[in-house]
């Protein structure tokens, strides 16, 4: 329970993928842990959530139709500077894409991704990672999963 004149603030997370069953399994894993969770089907719906809310985290799948999770979020930190971002892909990733996930500040997880290992390693996590840099999560190098 918050102090007087503290504000309870549960965290805000953007499920991003484009396939629903993995939307909506996410969302309702998270349901009933202290975090308010949205979700959207592609970039462009993400953003325009994201220029109406603040969010704390977005959360999104790499490979995607029209924008991709890559690009989305280097957009979605222009609008939300403060934005923290976890990127899941269930496939290798060029180096062109690892330069690009690490410039965007993002964290890069192989998939499957479970509710408990977002909220346990990142969301209620206090202490700041470098980015794509996560002791007890999987990352990529030279094209196959490794567990650091």
């Amino acid at each position: 329970m918050p102090s007087p004149g503290e504000e309870d603030h549960s965290p805000h997370l953007l499920i991003v993928d484009d396939h629903r069953n993995t939307r909506e399994s996410m969302a309702l894993g998270l349901a009933g842990r202290n975090v308010q969770v949205t979700t959207a089907a592609s970039g462009e719906e993400a953003l325009a959530v994201l220029s109406e809310q603040s969010v704390d985290w977005l959360i999104s799948a790499v490979r995607m139709p029209m924008m991709n999770g890559i690009e989305l979020a280097e957009r979605a930190k222009a609008l939300q500077p403060a934005l923290r971002v976890v990127l899941m892909t269930a496939y290798d990733v060029s180096e062109d894409e690892r330069r690009r996930i690490a410039g965007s500040a993002a964290e890069l997880l192989i998939k499957p991704v479970t509710a408990d290992r977002l909220v346990d390693e990142y969301v209620n996590e206090p202490r700041v990672r470098q980015p794509m840099e996560r002791g007890t999560s999987s990352r990529v190098s030279n094209g196959r999963e490794q567990g650091s």
